[in-house]
């Protein structure tokens, strides 16, 4: 059985043949075997048929990416269409180009908080999340500061903006290991403050020299109920 999405459509649009893996993409246009497939693709393949070439196109279905191959079969009257997941390399290739991009961007930052600013800007933008912090820890009292923000209110920035050693919030940090959460949960197990910022999904993300924590990056949704993989 091809662990891959194979699919056979006839000259007018409708799948003749889908095999298991296809029920994934199937489910997402809403269509069964039998049904034609919706107009963006059948119109790719109705091209491809008439000219008698194969076209390759990207399909994203249920979070995954596919490089769908539309292939005419000319005699016969109907087009095969082969879908291999490419997720996972478009997602590595995502992190070089967001590396890239943010060793450009530093190169020029011209003190710590640009810096930080600046990989927090990166973190939020290349991520789903719309808010998030970078803290470090302090040297002399040991806690932790708010030292660069984005897409947070005032309030809830005055609340969070130190957190002391013993605080529930510095020993997550501290485990050294990333967390995720939804925020209502952190604040149940924190007794954090700023409620009213109707934050839902949070990741805490511990920055590491050596093996010492000097503080962390947090990502933020208040939209997302889950923090996405």
């Amino acid at each position: 059985e091809n662990p891959a999405p194979v699919m056979r459509l006839d000259g007018g649009g409708a799948i003749l043949y889908a095999n298991a893996a296809s029920s994934p993409v199937l489910e997402e246009w809403g269509v069964s075997v039998g049904e034609r497939v919706p107009e963006q693709w059948w119109a790719v393949a109705k091209e491809a048929l008439r000219n008698g070439a194969q076209k390759v196109e990207e399909l994203v279905c249920c979070s995954r990416v596919y490089l769908l191959t539309i292939v005419p079969v000319i005699e016969s009257g109907y087009v095969n269409l082969y879908a291999w997941d490419i997720t996972e390399k478009r997602k590595a290739e995502d992190v070089v180009r967001m590396q890239r991009d943010l060793a450009l961007a530093l190169s020029g930052a011209v003190n710590l908080e640009e810096g930080l600013c600046i990989s927090l800007d990166a973190a939020v933008s290349d991520s789903v999340m719309d808010s998030g912090g970078v803290y470090l820890v302090d040297e002399e009292s040991g806690g932790l500061d708010l030292r660069c923000h984005k897409g947070l209110s005032p309030e809830f920035i005055r609340v969070t903006a130190h957190y002391s050693p013993d605080s529930p919030n510095m020993r997550i940090v501290q485990t050294g290991r990333p967390f995720y959460a939804r925020h209502e949960d952190l604040r149940a197990q924190t007794g954090d403050g700023g409620g009213e910022e109707g934050l839902k999904a949070l990741a805490v993300l511990p920055i590491l020299h050596g093996e010492r924590v000097i503080g962390c990056l947090n990502v933020a949704s208040h939209v997302l109920e889950s923090v996405p993989e």
